[in-house]
């Protein structure tokens, strides 16, 4: 890294920064010549860059002539300078200092667009005639020898006039066929590179679906030369079947007749058959489950888990009346059956009565013997959800919206527990007028509304002077 760091410094493409506001780590990547070539990671500041769709030449389009030379620029990022007011943005971390790039570096996020763009105006004139370029790499096409001196003398004057440099180990000139972007090219066209096909070939057979992957992404780039590739490569991209046998294997179960038992079973299940999706049912509007009088029909829920309280608590249990839309909570340790049963006993019965119905989905702490046997001793009955059917119990997810919602921000805000500010989220909820009743849970359940202090004493002052 200090090395290429000061070959940088020599060349005047960065100069030291103290105090930057934007940072990269700078990574070491071998080259084909197997020399290092440092790149910088400008991750973070490519999030922040807006993309630049400028359209990369088709390779399709690149090569007619009989005559070819391939030329590559050097450095060719290198050679385009950075807006003053954006230099800073490209500091990167070197050993012993901070440096900011003074022209466009590898990594940043429209490079190669801005490079393309450049070129496409330095060869205005010749692209599509005499030469394709593709990045900064350049390949100069012509139909006979003698002409194609003329086009390279052509193209060198234009980069000349440019100040554009080409890199001379990457230059060939006068060939018939050269790779270019991972292709061989010729006069005939594009061929197949060896040396893809080379490592294709000494791959050992794929024995991991990792491996597998690895196949069919180095024979993707060569799909263009085998007829019918999609036909011949199905069984390598295909994986349903197999997908379909593994998660049946892994269940642990088969036999020969699994599909017809399975629908059989189906056929004559009640609760399968009474609350199974219509598909084909026409659309209707949503209808409120009625409840004829307070606290006559309770859902409840489990929220959490949340942050570790003090006591160990991290469930909250969740009750809300049907008619009034009063919530009651309280956080508990565990969500056990013991624990629903005296949440139940405590703030439901004792407070506001022995409901008709409960409603809850089908966990183990509700469908238990223990809270169903309660439940039976009291006069509650009991009412499940259907299963994977969270909307048959929407009074209490939208209880849970709130309350989350609420904790959400009153904890980030005061830095308080969860545990403490429970019973302030519910407060304004209960004291606010809900869109379905148009009145407060408040005035629902106490028969009047709640007392205001600042309210009393306004109406106080205003009868009564103090002077």
């Amino acid at each position: 890294i200090a090395e290429e760091t000061q070959k940088l410094v020599m060349a005047i493409h960065v100069r030291e920064i103290q105090y930057p506001t934007w940072l990269a780590n700078v990574v070491m990547v071998r080259k084909s010549s197997r020399k290092w070539r440092m790149c910088t990671d400008f991750t973070d500041l490519n999030k922040a860059c807006l993309k630049d769709s400028y359209p990369l030449s088709n390779i399709d389009c690149l090569v007619d002539g009989a005559s070819l030379s391939f030329m590559d620029a050097y450095s060719g990022y290198n050679q385009i300078r950075m807006h003053p007011a954006d230099e800073d943005k490209t500091a990167f971390i070197a050993d012993q200092a901070n440096f900011y790039y003074r022209v466009m570096s590898f990594g940043l996020k429209n490079a190669g667009a801005t490079y393309q763009r450049l070129m496409d105006k330095v060869l205005v004139n010749q692209l599509g005639r005499n030469v394709e370029a593709y990045v900064d790499d350049m390949v100069v096409k012509s139909e006979s020898v003698n002409r194609h001196f003329d086009d390279l003398q052509e193209l060198f004057d234009t980069i000349g006039k440019y100040q554009l440099k080409l890199n001379p180990d990457k230059c060939s000139f006068g060939v018939q066929a050269g790779k270019f972007l991972g292709f061989l090219l010729a006069h005939r066209g594009i061929e197949a590179n060896l040396d893809k096909c080379s490592a294709i070939i000494n791959m050992r057979s794929p024995s991991t679906v990792k491996e597998v992957q690895q196949l069919t992404g180095r024979m993707a780039s060569l799909s263009r030369f085998l007829s019918k590739s999609a036909d011949k490569a199905l069984l390598l991209f295909n994986i349903g079947g197999r997908a379909l046998v593994y998660k049946v294997a892994k269940a642990g179960y088969f036999w020969p007749s699994l599909r017809n038992d399975c629908v059989n079973w189906v056929q004559k299940c009640d609760e399968c058959q009474r609350h199974a999706t219509l598909h084909h049912s026409p659309a209707e509007r949503l209808h409120l489950i009625l409840s004829p009088w307070p606290f006559n029909k309770w859902c409840i829920d489990i929220l959490g888990r949340f942050s570790i309280a003090v006591r160990q608590l991290k469930f909250l249990i969740v009750a809300v009346d049907y008619f009034s839309k009063w919530i009651e909570a309280e956080p508990v340790a565990t969500i056990s059956a013991e624990k629903v049963r005296a949440f139940l006993w405590k703030n439901v019965v004792c407070r506001y009565g022995v409901p008709q119905v409960l409603v809850s989905d089908k966990g183990t702490q509700f469908a238990s013997a223990r809270v169903c046997d309660f439940c039976q001793q009291i006069g509650i009955r009991m009412t499940f959800t259907s299963i994977e059917h969270p909307q048959s119990n929407g009074q209490a997810g939208s209880a849970n919206k709130v309350i989350l919602s609420g904790l959400k921000k009153r904890v980030q805000d005061s830095g308080a527990s969860w545990v403490e500010e429970h019973p302030r989220v519910l407060w304004p909820r209960h004291t606010t007028v809900h869109s379905s009743t148009q009145d407060t849970p408040f005035n629902l359940v106490y028969g009047h509304r709640r007392h205001d202090p600042d309210r009393n004493y306004r109406a106080f002052s205003t009868h009564h002077s103090f002077f």
